[in-house]
């Protein structure tokens, strides 16, 4: 809770104060003098106690991460000497005689709202640091545990040589679960870097024909019979983008898009004036208009299903993609397959 503590000689003018601002929300405490360690959200200092002006400077100049917000009142009416003074020495506001009625009521509310946002931003910030660390310890050691899993898979598999089809499958299988796992790790870190600013696309020319068909080229051993197609449009597709990151988003949707397709999924690449657009689209089942927008959101998987531990691909691809001022939407053809399209500007 948020506190107001009023200093002054006089318990009279401390009583009087402290009955209007009664309606503030805040803890009031009454106070003969003022420690310099004094704690409160915002200090009324009575202008005429001795030495005002120097527990103002004290409390103001202490090296403490926020002093108090502080109101020198009741001073003399006219006493620009002492309110010159008050402001040199850093007091937030100063009212002059006469001026303990609803001046003071509102200017006290509204150092309380401000130091209520600060408070806010400061406990946010917070806490996205320690959210921050937790998701960096946690993707460190489950890129340790996955890269020994994939030497060992690699081992069995080189001393295999002769292993019939199913079993070449399984491994084809695992590498392409092992390699999703990884990439689901890396969204979820890159994704708590996005929220906090920690991640700025670095934008560079680059061709998104390129990136399509090398995803396309990616894709296509573990597609198991569905064919992945690149489709070129229009003229080159050229603009400025994290060439890395974009690869990433189109990989993300092209892989949902070949876990539920049925027979085939197409990459289409088009420039149109100020605009590149890359869609991604498969033969699979639409999705229920119910999720049309939830899915964008961390652990939303692509039936609609909020889960733990999956789901990051379209949150992190919409980050992404806002953070190169573009757009990326869910869109459904008269077939009612599923395409997502994303639109770059072309800067």
């Amino acid at each position: 809770m948020l506190q107001i503590s009023i200093a002054s000689s006089d318990p009279r003018w401390s009583t009087t104060v402290a009955t209007l601002l009664g309606d503030c929300g805040a803890q009031l405490e009454l106070l003969a003098t003022v420690p310099p360690d004094c704690s409160a959200d915002v200090l009324v200092i009575h202008a005429i106690m001795p030495g005002a002006v120097e527990l103002c400077h004290a409390v103001k100049s202490r090296s403490a991460p926020r002093p108090p917000a502080v109101i020198l009142a009741a001073g003399a009416p006219h006493d620009e000497a002492l309110r010159a003074a008050s402001v040199e020495a850093g007091c937030d506001h100063w009212l002059a005689a006469g001026a303990v009625t609803n001046e003071l009521r509102w200017r006290v509310r509204h150092l309380l709202r401000e130091r209520a946002v600060v408070q806010s931003i400061v406990e946010e910030r917070s806490h996205l640091e320690l959210r921050g660390d937790w998701v960096r310890y946690l993707v460190h050691d489950l890129r340790h545990s996955l890269s020994i899993v994939t030497a060992y898979l690699e081992l069995l598999r080189m001393r295999m040589p002769s292993a019939d089809e199913d079993t070449n499958t399984a491994f084809t299988r695992s590498s392409y679960e092992l390699k999703r796992i990884e990439a689901m790790a890396q969204d979820l870190l890159d994704l708590d870097r996005i929220r906090r600013g920690a991640l700025v696309p670095r934008r560079l020319r680059a061709d998104a024909r390129s990136i399509a068909h090398r995803v396309a080229t990616d894709q296509r051993p573990f597609a198991e019979g569905i064919g992945v197609a690149v489709v070129e449009r229009g003229g080159p597709a050229e603009c400025e983008l994290d060439e890395q990151l974009i690869e990433r988003v189109v990989t993300n949707l092209a892989r949902n898009a070949v876990r539920f397709a049925r027979s085939a999924v197409h990459i289409d690449v088009d420039a149109s004036p100020g605009w590149v657009s890359v869609k991604v689209a498969n033969d699979g089942s639409g999705i229920d208009p119910r999720f049309r927008d939830s899915i964008f959101e961390p652990f939303v998987r692509l039936d609609g299903s909020a889960v733990g531990g999956g789901g990051l691909g379209l949150a992190f691809c919409r980050l992404v993609v806002d953070a190169h001022h573009g757009e990326l939407v869910l869109e459904s053809g008269d077939d009612g397959h599923v395409c997502f399209a994303m639109r770059l500007p072309c800067a």
